[in-house]
């Protein structure tokens, strides 16, 4: 249960650090087309401006002030397109970043939803277990009792004979021997009280204690 509930908090993390990386990447990207267009329109205006300077400058009726305002208006006009392509490729180089964390929260999420999916397949398969061995348990109680019952009709209705002790005894030192045995693994099982084994040291133990007052009930005086 523990387990299932921190890799659901895990996923639900992850999404919003998802969201946080894609919202982050989707404002680098209009960055990015608006300095495309930016640039684009700056390049143009060179370009314009750089043909008029050297129209300006071939042209014998123009003044050399009107010739030096036009070389100037050029140099301006090329050093805002510099800028603009200086801006272009920052931008670009920020939507590679936003673009690259994008991916890795992606793979977070993914990795965060196995997580859970995996989680709660091992909680399921825990409960399921865990209810079959209280069935088993609720099984052997009810069988264990009547056994009960039964031997002591048998005691009260038949003589026993010293083979019959001996038997009994016999049965129940195999039986205290597995119940030992359960105990010590029980041990174990407290790490993980949902163990597959639990059910079977259950049934062990209460198997035991069946036999043990069976054999109580057949070899004590009356």
């Amino acid at each position: 249960q523990a387990a299932a509930t921190a890799a659901a908090a895990k996923l639900t993390e992850a999404g919003a650090q998802k969201k946080v990386a894609d919202d982050a990447l989707t404002r680098v990207k209009n960055e990015v087309a608006a300095a495309t267009n930016a640039q684009r329109a700056a390049e143009k205006a060179a370009q314009e401006s750089a043909a008029e300077a050297k129209a300006v400058s071939g042209d014998a009726a123009k003044s050399e002030d009107e010739k030096k305002q036009a070389a100037s208006e050029a140099a301006a006009t090329r050093k805002a397109a510099d800028d603009a392509r200086a801006a272009l490729a920052q931008a670009q180089q920020k939507q590679q970043q936003a673009q690259a964390a994008a991916g890795v929260a992606a793979e977070t999420v993914t990795d965060a939803a196995s997580e859970k999916k995996a989680a709660a397949e091992a909680l399921a398969g825990a409960q399921s277990r865990l209810s079959t061995a209280e069935g088993a348990f609720e099984a052997v109680e009810k069988a264990a009792q009547a056994l009960e019952a039964r031997a002591k009709g048998i005691a009260a209705h038949f003589v026993r004979t010293e083979e019959q002790k001996q038997q009994a005894e016999a049965e129940a030192t195999a039986q205290r021997k597995a119940a030992d045995n359960a105990k010590a693994a029980l041990a174990h099982d407290t790490v993980d009280p949902i163990s597959p084994n639990l059910g079977r040291n259950r049934l062990i133990l209460e198997g035991a204690r069946a036999s043990k007052e069976i054999a109580r009930l057949l070899v004590s005086p009356q």
